[in-house]
């Protein structure tokens, strides 16, 4: 019995873990998901406008913008990496 309630906290434990890891990388990439939310919502009320306000035809092609918030997200990432990268000099023999 004792070794069932070992299993269940340490279950536990590494769940709690996880979900703080989770946390933990969600709250340092926020800008990321801000500016894909941002970019979805502008385009939704763009075509919005485009085509029920203005009867424009192909106001659907708004969502075509979607890649640049890809690149973005790239660039992002790409700068992320290089900056966490650690230093490393070449040994001179």
């Amino acid at each position: 019995m004792e070794q069932d309630n070992l299993k269940v906290e340490e279950s536990l434990n590494i769940i709690s873990q996880m979900v703080n890891t989770t946390r933990y990388n969600i709250s340092e990439d926020k800008i990321i998901y801000l500016m894909w939310g941002y970019a979805v919502a502008l385009s939704a009320i763009t075509q919005y406008i485009l085509q029920y306000q203005l009867n424009v035809e192909m106001a659907w092609l708004v969502w075509l913008t979607m890649p640049i918030a890809g690149v973005v997200n790239g660039i992002y990432f790409g700068r992320k990496r290089k900056r966490q990268q650690p230093l490393v000099l070449p040994i001179e023999h």
